[in-house]
């Protein structure tokens, strides 16, 4: 997959967005995230998506614009 957009960084002092982030890790990765002192986290607002499974591309490589 390819995701092209607007990358901004989140800030890891906001304990509700560490929060959530922290919820869907545990919840994806059965752990909890990780946040150390060094650590850097980005949003990213797609504008354009490319996907398609390895077995069948060219074929199946489909894109959407936002």
């Amino acid at each position: 997959m390819i995701l092209e957009g607007i990358a901004q960084e989140v800030n890891i002092s906001d304990k509700s967005t560490v929060k959530k982030l922290d919820a869907v890790s545990r919840a994806k990765y059965k752990m909890p995230l990780m946040v150390v002192s060094e650590a850097v986290f980005f949003r990213v607002r797609p504008r354009f998506v490319l996907a398609w499974t390895e077995s069948d591309f060219p074929n199946n490589a489909t894109r959407w614009q936002f």
